[in-house]
């Protein structure tokens, strides 16, 4: 049984799977062109006291974690513009889908994917657990990381599912 465009379903299946993982590559490779960037301007101005091997090796972890993370919290959005053939719906749902997180932060991490991811990140440095703080207006990050590593993990499971069963609907 092919599909309209003449591939099979296994390549069908597979090409769906494979726009999620060039996401992902792409948002590394972003990630690691920024740390780079950053560490270069950093070694040309000179004179920060804190740029050591302990402080890159941090940010290096922080920018790969956000380079993999980010894309799989944004995968219900990723759901929502496979559904859609404009633009409107899938700019609409991400704005939407930050409010609650720029609100609330705290309360919702081990909810909200974004909000999890934070979780996640705040406990891989301590510059991180500042930022992080910082960002949530001083509130103690109580929630265990492992919570938030679950949460992540069961939706972008279920919305890598929808996204790929939507876009082999479309393709037939």
């Amino acid at each position: 049984m092919g599909c309209a465009a003449g591939g099979s379903y296994a390549t069908t299946h597979s090409d769906d799977a494979s726009k999620l993982v060039v996401v992902i590559l792409i948002s590394l490779s972003m990630c690691v062109f920024m740390f780079s960037t950053c560490a270069l301007g950093g070694f040309i101005a000179g004179d920060f006291p804190d740029m050591n091997v302990k402080t890159l090796l941090e940010a290096a972890l922080l920018h790969l974690t956000g380079g993999i993370l980010l894309p799989i919290a944004m995968l219900p959005i990723i759901f929502l513009a496979s559904l859609s053939k404009g633009y409107l719906l899938p700019i609409t749902a991400t704005l939407l889908y930050l409010v609650p997180v720029v609100i609330a932060p705290s309360y919702l991490m081990g909810i909200h994917p974004l909000a999890s991811v934070m979780g996640i990140y705040s406990h891989i440095s301590s510059a991180a657990t500042e930022m992080v703080v910082s960002w949530i207006g001083g509130s103690l990050i109580t929630i265990r990381p492992i919570v938030c590593i679950y949460s992540l993990l069961l939706i972008s499971t279920v919305f890598t599912i929808l996204s790929i069963i939507v876009l082999k609907k479309q393709n037939y």
